[in-house]
C-alpha cells in the first residue's frame, strides 16, 4: 500500500528508527541496479534518509557521477517491509555529514570509516509503500467488504 511520506504511520517511524540494516539501491546510467545492504538513518522532519558513506565507495561516487539519480531504500524484518525511494544527493558538505554522522552514531568506529573519508548520501523521499503500515481502520475497512 501506498504511504504519504511526510505522514508515515508511527509504526512505520519506529520500524524506521529500530537501526536495524536495509538496503540502497541506486540504478547507474546503464540502467543496471546496484544495492547494497547498509545503516540508514529516516529524518521525519526534513522527509529525508542519510546513508553514512566512505568517499571511495562505488554507490557514493555513482551518484555524485549523476546530475540526478532516483534511489530506493527498504528495509524488512519476516513479513513487515517498507520501502522508500526519493532522489539522491552526494555530499562531502562537512555539516551535512556531521549531521548524517550524528543520527547514525558508531559508523565512523572501529575502522568501518575513516573521519576524513566520511560522506554521506541522502534521498529526499517522495514515495513510501509497504504492506505491515496500513492504518487500522483501513484495514478493518478492507475485511468487512
Amino acid at each position: 500500500m501506498t504511504l504519504d511520506p511526510a505522514g508515515l504511520p508511527a509504526e512505520a517511524q519506529a520500524f524506521l528508527t529500530a537501526g536495524d540494516p536495509g538496503e540502497l539501491t541506486i540504478v547507474n546510467q546503464n540502467a543496471k541496479p546496484l544495492a547494497l545492504r547498509t545503516h540508514f538513518s529516516w529524518d521525519d522532519a526534513a522527509g529525508m534518509v542519510r546513508v553514512v558513506t566512505a568517499a571511495d565507495d562505488v554507490l557514493y561516487q555513482l551518484v555524485a557521477s549523476m546530475s540526478s539519480t532516483r534511489a530506493n531504500l527498504s528495509r524488512s524484518d519476516g513479513r513487515r517491509w517498507l520501502r522508500l525511494e526519493g532522489v539522491a544527493v552526494a555530499t562531502s558538505d562537512y555539516e551535512r555529514v556531521a549531521e548524517a554522522l550524528r543520527r547514525q552514531p558508531g559508523q565512523t568506529s572501529a575502522g568501518a570509516i575513516e573521519p576524513e573519508q566520511a560522506r554521506a548520501i541522502e534521498v529526499s523521499i517522495d514515495r513510501a509503500w509497504g504492506p505491515a503500515f496500513i492504518p487500522e481502520g483501513l484495514v478493518a475497512a478492507v475485511e468487512e467488504a
